[in-house]
């Protein structure tokens, strides 16, 4: 290794002795992270909300972490600041940054930075373009058009600027390079740096909490007038959008309820805690039906207000099964239901359409059901089965258990923490603007005790072996990094 052209004398001698000791990892630099949602960060979060909460916290322990929300802000972090910022305020935080982490329009609300030396993560894990194709029809042809042309611009801006990328899933992922090659991004300096394209984009899902829930107080059973502590509880765990099916869910329960009169189906929450996020025809529509049928405050129930997320384990504790049931659709085909994160962390057996990317993995690894979209039938004997099959259940539960390990955020999140650990610009956009590699190198945050701990270690290796430990452990190394060996 050659110390960077042009770097001062002092900080070329820093990263001959880190080399020569063998000990680089004891001097990842700590850098300014700023985690950027348009969700609030209330008591009451919702899934944007949550990951970008669950980041800043993963990143917390080795940085200067901000977690920022530009729609609102009453949280204590853990580790880290939590702060609302908007319109010119995020010049400030955006300008403290190192390393910028955001999902949704930061570009468009905080231009400058495309144009800034921050080192930029876009997390692109929900496809909102093919979203509002299902979301804006309630605003007429006009609006609903101009909703995804908008949209479009604000994910292409974010393409074209971001340094690393973050999606939800592998078919996600394939979904984005294909944007990005029309973007220009997959690029001759892009390949040859990794020809996986690895340094672009990697794989992160939503993930689950490392420690296992913990249930306070019943939810559901035995507390929400109509449901007794026996029932048997079928769990829509999130928000009523216009891309999901709830009218076949309802009808399901309808047919089911003859056979099986302690059914019950309950909606976990109706209104979206930002209060930005419109009401939806589809929500309208199930109440509706469930009217029409007789079966709301019987057999079908409704949580008006969106459940806390320290107090999410309450709900999901009293539940038998987690249900999920969709349209046939794009949105569809490339979404990553994050409520079915919170059944497999509450080791709920899964019943869901078919179709999405949670499908294959719930009828591969014995999760639950699949059944056809829209189909009441089908829904109908597969919510039977995970309710009143006891041998059936314990399976699925069992199986759920093991899976959801996979999706620890701690595991899910180590692309994004290994970025953050030695942060770069793309190398496209680094050619792009006149950046070479020594010039790339010379732009990272460097320790900010890194002499101390020189030092430190030093001292340690004088303690343990003398002045001969010492020179042993640097000597041969120092003139192989000044290229003498």
């Amino acid at each position: 290794m050659e110390p960077a052209y042009g770097m001062p004398d002092y900080l070329a001698a820093h990263e001959v002795l880190v080399e020569a000791f063998g000990i680089a990892e004891h001097f990842t630099a700590r850098h300014r992270i700023l985690v950027v949602t348009g969700e609030p960060l209330l008591d009451r979060m919702a899934g944007p909300a949550i990951r970008a909460w669950e980041m800043a916290k993963a990143l917390a322990p080795d940085h200067d972490v901000r977690l920022v929300s530009t729609a609102g802000a009453r949280r204590e972090g853990e580790g880290f600041r939590v702060e609302y910022a908007a319109g010119t305020g995020l010049r400030e935080p955006t300008a403290w940054a190192d390393v910028i982490v955001f999902q949704g329009f930061l570009l468009e609300t905080a231009p400058w930075i495309k144009d800034s030396d921050a080192i930029v993560v876009a997390d692109i894990y929900d496809p909102m373009h093919l979203e509002q194709l299902e979301q804006a029809r309630d605003l007429g042809p006009e609006g609903r058009r101009n909703a995804v042309e908008v949209t479009t611009h604000a994910l292409n801006e974010q393409l074209r600027r971001a340094d690393f990328l973050l999606c939800a899933s592998q078919k996600q992922r394939d979904f984005w390079l294909g944007q990005l090659a029309g973007q220009g991004r997959v690029s001759p300096a892009v390949y040859d740096e990794d020809a996986s394209l690895d340094n672009l984009i990697s794989v992160v899902p939503f993930g689950v909490d490392d420690t296992a829930p913990t249930q306070r107080r019943h939810g559901i059973k035995g507390v929400v007038p109509g449901i007794g502590p026996d029932d048997k509880v079928v769990l829509w765990g999130g928000g009523v959008y216009n891309w999901f099916d709830p009218l076949t869910l309802v009808r399901a329960i309808d047919a089911l309820k003859d056979r099986r009169p302690d059914v019950r189906l309950f909606f976990l929450g109706l209104k979206h805690p930002n209060p930005g996020v419109p009401k939806m025809r589809v929500a309208w529509e199930t109440r509706e039906l469930a009217d029409q049928l007789g079966l709301t405050g019987r057999h079908v129930f409704f949580n008006e207000d969106w459940v806390p997320y320290e107090e999410r384990a309450d709900y999901l504790l009293d539940a038998d099964v987690g249900v999920s049931t969709h349209f046939e659709h794009v949105e569809t085909a490339f979404s990553f239901r994050t409520r079915i994160l919170d059944y497999l962390w509450a080791s709920l057996p899964i019943v869901a359409t078919d179709g999405d990317t949670f499908a294959p993995l719930i009828r591969d690894n014995g999760l639950g059901r699949t059944v056809p979209a829209q189909d009441v039938v089908a829904l109908e004997l597969a919510l039977e089965e995970m309710l009143y099959d006891s041998e059936a259940a314990s399976a699925a539960r069992a199986a759920v258990t093991v899976f959801a390990q996979r999706y620890a955020w701690s595991r899910v999140l180590a692309p994004l923490v290994e970025f953050c650990r030695t942060p770069r610009r793309a190398v496209d956009l680094a050619v792009a603007r006149g950046e070479g590699p020594s010039a790339k190198r010379w732009k990272q945050p460097v320790p900010r005790t890194s002499l101390r701990a020189d030092l430190t270690l030093a001292k340690g290796y004088l303690a343990a072996g003398g002045v001969r430990e010492v020179s042993r452990r640097a000597s041969g190394r120092v003139r192989r990094v000044l290229g003498r060996g």
